[in-house]
């Protein structure tokens, strides 16, 4: 199984926040996670924030231990969650982009679904989604092996004004995955 964040162009906006700051233009990323490919020439890409959200992910997927994670089961109601039938106890992988371009996760027992637009290149969202299956342990390491060479690639890329917030929430992101072990 293969998951992956690639990009190759940041726009590093004067927004002080980090997760504000730092932006992966349309039809410059990919992500991978086992058999969905996220692409898009019309969203862009909260980079800070599909990191920090794959960690939650890889934790869901390989804990018990749901402190702090936000389980949805009183979600908003969105066109995603609405169309997945998910209402109890599920993850929404936000991936850094808007609410209903995210993967929905619903892990029982070893295994988990995902629940995912069928277009993620379309400007607002559709009730028409792909269900698929994954062995949930399998694509837990695989986005926790994403999610750790994300922040190493960010770190050789961060500007120097950023560098000290990025180190920062860098720690907070290696914690989450420390507490999957």
């Amino acid at each position: 199984m293969e998951c992956l964040i690639e990009w190759d162009r940041l726009e590093i906006t004067s927004n002080g926040q980090l997760w504000r700051a730092i932006l992966v233009p349309p039809r410059h990323y990919r992500i991978k996670l086992g058999p969905i490919e996220v692409y898009s020439s019309v969203h862009p890409l909260r980079l800070v924030l599909t990191i920090e959200s794959l960690a939650q992910g890889a934790k869901y997927l390989l804990s018990n231990n749901f402190a702090n994670m936000e389980l949805e089961d009183e979600p908003d109601y969105t066109t995603l969650i609405s169309s997945c039938g998910a209402f109890d106890g599920f993850f929404l992988l936000s991936l850094g982009l808007p609410e209903d371009f995210g993967v929905i996760l619903k892990r029982e027992n070893n295994n988990v679904t995902l629940c995912y637009p069928d277009n993620f290149d379309i400007p607002l969202p559709t009730y028409s989604v792909k269900k698929l299956g994954a062995p949930a342990r399998e694509l837990g390491e695989c986005m926790r092996k994403a999610t750790l060479e994300g922040v190493e690639r960010l770190l050789i890329e961060i500007p120097k004004a950023l560098r000290s917030e990025y180190l920062e929430w860098r720690e907070e992101v290696l914690k989450i995955l420390e507490k999957v072990e």
